[in-house]
């Protein structure tokens, strides 16, 4: 999978500093999934959804991850609250 797509501009946080990275990556030939920054090549094709539906009207807010994120935070609360 290649980076190479650009985060269209959706309101949302970090389009600017998604994009440059996008560029930078791409200069150096690391803008694939197989040789980019693990975390940004795992959170770049999230952040490319969001974006789709971020630009629509009806859409804007759905999170198709939601249920899964919650589901997530509720088996893990007890280490999320407990105190150190």
């Amino acid at each position: 999978m290649t980076l190479s797509l650009a985060i269209p501009e959706d309101g949302d946080f970090y389009v600017d500093e998604y994009n440059f990275e996008l560029e930078k990556l791409s200069r150096v030939g690391k803008n694939t999934w197989f040789v980019g920054p693990w975390l940004f090549a795992e959170s770049y094709p999230y952040r490319l959804i969001r974006s789709y539906f971020k630009r629509t009207t009806y859409w804007t807010d759905f999170d198709p991850f939601r249920a899964k994120k919650e589901e997530a935070f509720r088996n893990n609360a007890t280490a999320v609250y407990r105190e150190h």
